[in-house]
C-alpha cells in the first residue's frame, strides 16, 4: 500500500474545523456542504492512492452525517481519522480509509470495502467495555431497500470487520444493565412476516445475539426505533410501525432478563391501540426535551370546511413511567367548520365512589390526566404546537383567513389564546390589527410547506410565552 502522509497541524485545523458532524440532516440539503480546505486535501490524497477521483460518501442520518469521522477507535488516546468515499473506477461500494498518527504525520493505515453504495447511518460505541469504541455502520443500497449492518474494530493499524447481517433499522443503549451499550437490530425489511429484534451484546469478549422475538404482527414494517431511560438504569425500546390499512402506531418494550416484554402488560392498555394514527408525521420523540421519549396518542380530530382532517389533538405519554393510562379528554367546543372525534381505544375508566361527608360535594369529579405534553397539531403544515396541559378542555380551535387559526377560550371564540398565520414566502404578516394584533407581537417558529410559521401568545391563558414559543416543532 502507497503511504499518504498529512501533516500533525493540518489534521488539527481539520478536527478543530467540526468534522466529526455536520448541523442537519443531508436529505434536507440542497447539495453536499462546501469542503474546507483540509477536507479537499484528504480528498486529493485519497484520489492520489487509488488513481481516480473519489466520491464522498454522505450519511443520510444519524450521529455523523459527514464523511470524514474522527475517534480515538485503537484507545491510544490519540484520534484517528476514517474518510467514507467510493471509487467508480473499481467498486460501486462505498470504502472505509482509516489516517492514524505516526510520529507527528498522519498516513493512512488500513482501508475496506463496506457492503452497500450508500451509508445510512453510523454511530461509534464502546460495545466491549475496553476503551477502543467500536466503529457501526448501515450500508443500503441506491433503492434504499436492501440494507446492511457491519461493526468494525480497528486494531494494529488495522479496520478488522467483526459482525455483518442484514437490517432494517438498529439502536445502541444499555439494555441488558451491563453498563456499556447493547445492540438491537431490526430484521430486513425484505424479510417476508413479522418484525423479529435481536438483542446483541458481548459476552466472553465476543458479541452475540443473546435473545430474539417476534414484534407484533400488527406491525408490518419499522419506520422509527430508539431507546429511552426506564428508569432503572436500563433502556426501554420504542419502535414506531406501520399497520395495515396505512394506518400507524407505537409499541414500548422493556428488557427483564434479557428478553423484552410489552409495557402493555402492566398499563392494563393496549399501546398499539392508543397510539393508532393516519400520519407518518407523528413519530414518538423527545418531546418536552427531558431526555426521554414519548409516544403520540390522538385525541380528537379537526377537519377543516372541505371536510378533510386539518387539526388533531394530541398528547405525548412516556409509558416507561405510568402504572395506568389515564386521559380526561372529553370534547371541544364545536365552531363552524370544525367536527371533533372523542378519544379512541381506552380502557373505560370506573366510576369514583361518592365519599359520606358534610361538606358540599362538587357535581363532577375530574378524570385524572398523565400525559408529558398536550397540544395540536397541523397536518397541513406538519407543524406541532404545544399547549398548557391545563388548556385541555377548556379551549377550542378556530379557524381565521386562510390557512390561519387560533385557540380560544371555550364558549368564547373572541378570546383569543394563541394565534397561528402561515405566511408564503412572497406575503407578509396579517394587518388585521383588530383580529391579528400588532405585527412585532408575532415569533417565526419554523418554515414548511413553502410557507413561514408566525406564532403569538397572548395573555389570560396562563402560558408561559417562552414555554409554547421554543417548543413549536416542525414535524417530519
Amino acid at each position: 500500500m502507497k503511504v499518504k502522509i498529512i501533516s500533525l497541524a493540518l489534521i488539527l485545523m481539520l478536527l478543530l474545523s467540526g468534522c466529526s458532524g455536520l448541523a442537519g440532516n443531508v436529505d434536507e440539503l440542497l447539495s453536499p456542504p462546501r469542503l474546507t480546505l483540509q477536507q479537499s486535501r484528504i480528498t486529493d490524497l485519497l484520489d492520489e492512492h487509488v488513481g481516480s477521483a473519489v466520491r464522498l460518501k454522505y450519511p443520510r442520518r444519524g450521529e455523523f452525517l459527514s464523511p470524514f469521522v474522527t475517534s480515538d477507535l485503537d484507545g491510544d488516546g490519540i484520534n484517528e481519522i476514517v474518510v467514507f468515499y467510493s471509487d467508480e473506477s473499481t467498486s460501486r461500494n462505498v470504502h472505509l480509509a482509516v489516517f492514524s498518527l505516526q510520529k507527528d504525520e498522519y498516513v493512512l493505515t488500513s482501508e475496506s470495502e463496506g457492503l452497500g453504495t450508500e451509508i445510512e447511518a453510523i454511530s461509534i460505541s464502546d460495545l466491549y467495555g475496553n476503551g477502543s469504541p467500536s466503529l457501526i455502520v448501515g450500508y443500503t443500497s441506491t433503492n434504499l431497500s436492501d440494507k446492511y449492518l457491519a461493526i468494525y474494530n480497528y486494531k494494529d493499524q488495522t479496520l478488522q470487520k467483526l459482525y455483518d447481517q442484514g437490517y432494517s433499522e438498529y439502536v445502541l443503549a444499555d439494555f441488558t444493565g451491563n453498563a456499556t451499550n447493547d445492540l438491537v437490530v431490526l430484521s430486513p425489511a425484505t424479510q417476508p412476516g413479522p418484525i423479529e429484534a435481536s438483542l446483541l451484546t458481548v459476552q466472553n469478549g465476543t458479541l452475540a445475539t443473546i435473545y430474539s422475538v417476534t414484534l407484533d404482527v400488527r406491525l408490518q414494517s419499522c419506520i422509527a426505533l430508539a431507546a429511552t431511560p426506564a428508569g432503572d438504569g436500563t433502556n426501554a425500546l420504542v419502535i414506531d410501525g406501520t399497520l395495515a390499512g396505512g394506518a400507524y402506531a407505537s409499541e414500548v418494550l422493556r428488557c427483564e432478563n434479557k428478553k423484552f416484554v410489552s409495557y402493555s402488560f402492566e398499563l392494563g392498555s393496549d399501546i398499539v391501540n392508543l397510539t393508532k394514527r393516519d400520519t407518518p408525521l407523528l413519530k414518538s420523540r423527545d418531546a418536552d426535551n427531558d431526555s426521554m421519549v414519548e409516544c403520540p396518542v390522538v385525541l380528537g380530530t379537526i377537519k377543516d370546511g372541505a371536510g378533510n382532517a386539518r387539526w388533531l389533538w394530541v398528547s405525548y405519554y412516556d409509558f416507561t413511567n405510568i402504572e395506568t393510562f389515564e386521559n380526561n379528554f372529553v370534547q371541544t367546543t364545536k365552531f363552524p367548520r370544525t367536527i371533533v372525534s372523542a378519544l379512541p381505544n381506552t380502557l373505560p375508566k370506573p366510576t369514583p365512589t361518592p365519599t359520606p361527608s358534610t361538606t358540599p360535594q362538587p357535581t363532577a369529579t375530574p378524570e385524572p390526566s398523565n400525559e408529558k405534553v398536550f397540544g395540536v397539531v397541523d397536518i397541513a403544515y406538519n407543524c406541532f404546537v404545544p399547549l398548557p396541559v391545563g388548556w385541555k378542555n377548556n379551549v377550542a380551535l378556530r379557524s381565521l383567513a386562510g390557512d390561519d387559526w387560533c385557540i380560544v377560550k371555550k364558549g368564547d371564540e373572541e378570546s383569543k389564546l394563541l394565534i397561528m398565520q402561515m405566511v408564503a414566502k412572497e406575503d407578509t404578516l396579517a394587518d388585521n390589527i383588530l383580529v391579528y394584533g400588532k405585527r412585532e407581537e408575532y415569533k417565526q417558529v419554523g418554515t414548511s410547506a413553502g410557507s413561514r410559521i408566525y406564532a403569538r401568545i397572548l395573555g389570560g391563558g396562563g402560558a408561559n410565552p417562552t414555554a409554547v414559543l421554543n417548543n413549536i416543532t416542525v414535524l417530519g
